[in-house]
This record gives structure tokens, C-alpha cells and sequence, in this order.
């Protein structure tokens, strides 16, 4: 299993450099937030939060997650023993075209805003909204033992991001920092590819590299 410590360590001496500890540091930090935002195998999960009858929005008071979700790939409702896919709204559709707070039911539209989410019509019973999502990886810890998902599968990707962003701003070598840049979209490609490859859709969300 790769740690921080050892990420940082190998970074070092595949660019032939024992003084950039701090900036080393930073450079996989940065590379953790470029991709954090996008759908990888290893970040696919599934969850489910319980509705209240004339209860319209929901936050992280019935699901943790919810200010934290970035992305929802598939959500839907469960209604008797049939399962529904719920349609995404922007919040000024619901807002304004779906206005009719007196109408209630089983929800067929969402929106999401300011870390909550609005369902609509407004629902008139318990029903069960299931999620499939992208979720965040565990934050480093500043320590050399730390480790999570981006440390062991995501590896590849993020020392290669580390050393491409150290060549350029730090380094200020632009030949190797092009040259990094041009293999950690290889390796970008391939877990992308792997990606699709196991999501049950056979599709993710596009993405500009």
C-alpha cells in the first residue's frame, strides 16, 4: 500500500531533487483537487436517505453527505415495490415553473442548491431516494503514514500530475513538464477507460482533460 510518505519520497527521486520537500507536498495536493471532482472507480458508491411527508428540501440532517455531493450520476425513488429515476431540475426551473407548493406526491423532480436538496412535487409520505455518487476520498493528514484512494489506485495519476505541476512552476523546466503532462494523460486514459469499464452504464460523465 503506497503512503504519503512514500508518494512524496519516490516524487523526490524521479526528478533527482532531495530539497523540495514542501513544494513536493503541495504538488500532490493540487493534483488530489484537479481530479477529486470527477467520477473514478474506486470513488463510485451507493446510499439512501428516507423523504418526510410536506417536506420539500433536505439537507445533511437526513443525509451526511448531501453538502458534500458534487455530482449525482443516478438517483431515483422507490414508490410501493416500483422504482422511479428522478428528472434534475436547475433550481429556478422548480422555482418558478414548478410553483404548486399545495401538490404532493411522490417526488419526480429534483434540484440541488446551497448544499440541499428540493424535491418536487413535495412528498406525501416516506418514500426511499437511493443515490449513486461520487464520493471524496478520506483528506490526507500531514503524516507520512497517511494514506486513501488516491495514494494506492489512483497513484499513477497523481505522482505523474505532482511531477508535471513541479516541472513547470517549481522546477520551471517546460520540456519536462510537457513531456509529464504528455504521459499523465496516458495514464489518465487508461483509468478513465477502466472506469467506463466497470460502471454498469458503460458511461461516465465527460470530461476536458
Amino acid at each position: 500500500m503506497t503512503t504519503y510518505g512514500t508518494m512524496q519520497t519516490r516524487i523526490a527521486d524521479e526528478i533527482a531533487r532531495t530539497d523540495l520537500g514542501g513544494q513536493i507536498k503541495n504538488s500532490i495536493l493540487s493534483a488530489i483537487k484537479h481530479y477529486e471532482r470527477e467520477t473514478w472507480y474506486w470513488v463510485e458508491t451507493t446510499t439512501t436517505f428516507s423523504t418526510a411527508a410536506g417536506q420539500e428540501t433536505y439537507s445533511a440532517s437526513e443525509l451526511a453527505s448531501m453538502g458534500d455531493l458534487y455530482a449525482i450520476d443516478a438517483i431515483k425513488v422507490q414508490v410501493n415495490s416500483s422504482t422511479y429515476a428522478l428528472t434534475p431540475r436547475d433550481y429556478a426551473y422548480i422555482d418558478t415553473v414548478l410553483t404548486d407548493d399545495a401538490f404532493t406526491g411522490a417526488p419526480t423532480d429534483y434540484t440541488r442548491y446551497g448544499g440541499k436538496m428540493r424535491l418536487y412535487p413535495v412528498p406525501d409520505a416516506v418514500y426511499t431516494i437511493t443515490l449513486a455518487f461520487p464520493e471524496k476520498p478520506a483528506t490526507l493528514s500531514d503524516s507520512d503514514s497517511a494514506t486513501n484512494n488516491w495514494m494506492t489506485e489512483g497513484e499513477e495519476l497523481i505522482r505523474s500530475k505532482a511531477k508535471a505541476d513541479l516541472f513547470a512552476n517549481v522546477i520551471r523546466d517546460f520540456d519536462e513538464a510537457t513531456a509529464m503532462l504528455a504521459w499523465t494523460k496516458q495514464v489518465y486514459d487508461q483509468i478513465k477507460d477502466e472506469t467506463v469499464t466497470r460502471a454498469a452504464s458503460g458511461h461516465v460523465r465527460p470530461y476536458s482533460f
